[in-house]
């Protein structure tokens, strides 16, 4: 019997040596790739046109709209007397990317020298898509354009100032 226990030993040791430094048959390995590409960064390039909604007399009140396209001024009940532009503002990055357009919905203009402040509501637009999501950048230069228009609303009896405001415009690659 003990003869047989050592037969047993002898045997479950040596499967044990064979079979435990066999590889397995059932793994598989390869190599993977990674790579990153860099661009250009999105950079604005000043071109001095600001969102100018011109000289309004001040009455019984109304609307200006500025065309973000065209600069171009339509009023309802209000008296205008010209000036009015939209804000362009000139992009450069990677050519042929897409990028979005995030721009606050309006803007709080305040008086300069009274308390008194009027509201515009924003609307921006790419030059390449004529979207105001985003747009695309030249394929050869990597250079758009995005204008600024909006709609300013002048309240009845609103006080005799210069009215300014800041906001905000961000773009993006996709």
């Amino acid at each position: 019997m003990i003869q047989k226990i050592k037969t047993i030993a002898t045997i479950l040791s040596i499967a044990g040596l064979t079979f435990g430094t066999a590889p397995n048959a059932l793994a598989a390995s390869t190599s993977g790739d990674a790579e990153a590409t860099l661009v250009k960064p999105l950079t604005l390039i000043a071109t001095g046109a600001i969102l100018n909604f011109g000289t309004i007399v001040s009455g019984p009140g109304g609307t200006v709209t500025v065309d973000p396209v065209t600069g171009d001024a339509t009023v309802s009940g209000v008296d205008h007397l010209g000036g009015a532009s939209q804000e362009v503002f000139q992009l450069d990055g990677e050519p042929g990317r897409t990028y979005d357009i995030t721009v606050d919905p309006s803007v709080t203009l305040d008086g300069d020298t009274t308390a008194a402040s009027m509201t515009a509501t924003l609307d921006a637009l790419s030059d390449s898509t004529s979207s105001s999501t985003g747009g695309t950048l030249d394929g050869t230069t990597g250079m758009d354009i995005v204008n600024v228009g909006g709609e300013l609303t002048v309240d009845p009896g609103q006080t005799v100032d210069t009215y300014s405001g800041n906001f905000n415009i961000t773009f993006n690659y996709n």
